[in-house]
């Protein structure tokens, strides 16, 4: 509760006592503000000359430390000089300042905030230091020590309180209500967020702003707590002025007379909308992934060794007919399922899988299912280790009985040929071994498939877990978490979810050729165009490289399918930063020669062994170079298959340890009639 003055009657003149009114509204706001930020002011010379109590605690220094020295003692060496040159020479201009900075605990840890750096002018209207706020301030000591002076003193803190709601204002959105909840003031950014000018919204109550989302208990229960005098935390979807939705993190917090009665309420909010974009983003990536598994008919499985516990994906339940709750949770009730007969066998792989990290499986046995018939499952899986370095086994269970049924009927028919071989003619028997050799293709295409599910596994899970750490880690500390740590998260779930749809796109291009529902639409195409964006937008990507770009000797149109084309470079780029972590220059070059347009995208990382650059196309195939590198084996051979269609070519030059580069060589008519005739199959 705001501490007042108490004054003998008549000490103080009328203008006195109308900077007390003043100074009890700017307390109520700093009680919020201290809250939400870390405060620091500094003299001309960037010395500084004060810090609030949430500014030791982040920076873990003591404010004897601090006081006196330079913003240097957190320098965190990430930025180059001329950032903060360029910071300073904008205060010291007389302009406010915004950006992210990483600083430097006294502990070494590191920390990242966003900053807003006003400049303060003296007399003369010569700037003469600087305010800077990152978070909330709990300065309410520093407010109740300004109101126990008289006269100039008065001033004084009045001038320093004006000056923090300055940097308020410029930070969060801000509002002030009446007891019935009117509104009696709100800030700039409230206005440009809401898209209502300021004379629409005071006098009204917060409803002009509901956006229907939330049920009507929601705004009681939020009633209920401030009106008893506490503070209230939670997220709001507002509707602006022209009809578009926003999300904000809000804090309310009574406000209350000299006598402690409440007399209106107080609110700081943070604009969370790309977070919440980003959380319903990874909602529906897990949605499509549920559905890919459940279609495909492949349960995806995550065992704990040490607990025994097991995760079993939803298409469990359909592949065994059975209901949710009758899924397995742990290895006891899964080995239950599993036929007499093979109950060593599995209980063998689970043994194997908690013998340690790197261990992989590849078993089949039976399982019971609906009507207690028993299907013939594989399960691949490998172990990692993860959480604090505990054992966790991952992979998938497949239903292979009718594989296992074509196996046999084929070693039957496969007997029964060469009987008749031997008793008849040699064309029978050249039959007989076109047969033999089929089902070994077969059986090498089921290795290349199983191969593929057991990457594709380990490359969704992987982001999945990113997704899901992220997830739990903003939601268990919302109401703590600053604006920067919020956006790092948001991000980083953002970035695991490009992860999968990358993959899933590749693969799915691929299915569509296999199926032959992919179909090359030559069509005019700015090949220059194509070029530069998918670079930009690999650029923006990885922004740790840098990609060099020099296309201007590419033709301005070729005969071409746009999307197939921006698919081949697209991952050719990716690959590039990809297998080059540590050498951040990518070159991507464009020329023409007589009726063909080449493009090449060179890097210096890995390279490939000359003896896997011949298989380097093929499906699924994967360089010894790249062991310990996510993917999948199918972009490159996507990639070409994409370029051959088009009539054109692709050549790889690659030495270990010294990069690759892949050039891509376009007929710039388009490809021949009988190129354009084949489809992508």
């Amino acid at each position: 509760m705001t501490r007042q003055i108490q004054l003998p009657r008549g000490v103080l003149p009328d203008a006195i006592r109308k900077i007390q009114e003043g100074l009890d509204e700017l307390v109520a706001q700093k009680l919020v503000l201290d809250q939400h930020a870390i405060v620091s002011m500094a003299d001309r010379d960037q010395r500084i000359t004060y810090v609030n109590t949430r500014f030791c605690e982040v920076s873990k220094y003591e404010k004897a430390e601090l006081i006196g020295r330079s913003y240097n003692v957190l320098e965190a060496n990430h930025h180059p000089q001329s950032f903060f040159e360029e910071m300073w020479s904008t205060v010291k201009g007389g302009g406010v300042w915004h950006g992210n900075i990483k600083n430097k605990a006294k502990d070494g840890s590191t920390y990242w905030v966003k900053s807003t750096i006003t400049p303060l002018f003296d007399q003369d209207g010569a700037v003469c230091g600087s305010a800077e706020m990152q978070t909330d301030i709990t300065h309410q000591v520093l407010a109740e020590e300004a109101a126990a002076k008289s006269g100039a003193a008065l001033q004084e803190a009045l001038n320093e309180l004006q000056t923090q709601k300055l940097v308020l204002d410029d930070h969060a959105i801000v509002s002030m209500t009446d007891r019935g909840g009117n509104i009696t003031y709100v800030n700039d950014h409230f206005c440009e967020i809401a898209k209502y000018d300021r004379s629409e919204l005071i006098g009204r109550n917060h409803r002009v702003l509901n956006s229907g989302h939330h049920p009507l208990g929601f705004f009681k229960e939020m009633w209920k707590t401030i009106a008893s005098g506490n503070v209230w935390h939670g997220q709001i979807k507002n509707r602006a002025k022209d009809g578009s939705y926003y999300w904000v993190q809000s804090t309310v917090r009574p406000v209350r007379d000299n006598g402690g009665q409440i007399i209106g309420y107080a609110s700081v909010r943070t604009d969370i909308t790309e977070q919440k974009a980003a959380e319903q983003a990874a909602a529906n990536a897990h949605d499509r992934l549920a559905l890919a598994t459940q279609a495909s008919g492949v349960v995806l499985w995550d065992l704990s060794p040490r607990l025994g516990t097991l995760e079993l994906s939803e298409s469990f339940a359909s592949l065994f007919g059975c209901k949710a709750d009758e899924v397995p949770q742990d290895t006891a009730g899964f080995l239950h399922m599993v036929h007499p007969e093979d109950f060593e066998t599995a209980r063998q792989m689970i043994e194997h899988l908690g013998g340690g990290e790197g261990n992989e499986v590849n078993r089949e046995f039976r399982m019971r299912g609906r009507n207690s018939e028993y299907l013939w499952v594989r399960i691949i899986g490998r172990t990692i280790a993860r959480d604090h370095g505990k054992l966790h086994a991952l992979g998938a269970l497949s239903d292979v009985t009718a594989e296992k049924e074509a196996v046999r009927s084929m070693s039957n028919e496969k007997l029964a040929l060469e009987r008749i071989v031997t008793e008849r003619t040699r064309d029978l028997e050249e039959q007989a071994q076109a047969l033999s050799e089929a089902l070994r293709k077969e059986q090498e295409l089921n290795e290349m498939q199983r191969q593929f599910v057991s990457m594709a596994s380990h490359e969704f899970r992987t982001p999945l877990a990113i997704i899901d750490s992220s997830a739990q880690y903003v939601a268990r500390r919302i109401d703590k978490l600053k604006p920067d740590a919020i956006r790092e998260n948001i991000d980083t779930m953002r970035g695991a979810v490009r992860r999968m749809t990358n993959l899933m796109e590749s693969t799915l291009s691929a299915a569509k050729m296999d199926a032959g529902k992919l179909r090359m639409k030559p069509a005019d195409c700015n090949i220059r165009t194509l070029v530069e964006e998918v670079c930009q937008q690999q650029q923006r990507i990885a922004q740790a490289h840098k990609v060099s770009l020099d296309v201007g000797d590419l033709p301005d149109v070729i005969q071409g399918d746009y999307a197939a084309l921006e698919l081949v470079f697209a991952n050719l780029l990716s690959n590039a930063v990809k297998y080059a972590p540590n050498a951040p220059e990518v070159s991507v070059k464009g020329w023409t020669e007589g009726e063909f347009a080449y493009v090449s995208v060179a890097d210096h990382g890995i390279g490939i062994d000359a003896e896997d650059v011949e298989r380097l196309f093929s499906r699924f195939f994967r360089a010894k170079s790249a062991t310990g590198i996510a993917g999948t084996g199918i972009g490159l051979n996507l990639v070409k298959r994409l370029v051959d269609s088009h009539g054109g070519e692709i050549t790889v030059q690659s030495a270990i340890g010294e990069g690759s580069k892949f050039t891509v060589k376009l007929p710039i008519k388009g490809p021949s009639d009988q190129a354009e005739s084949v489809e992508a199959a």
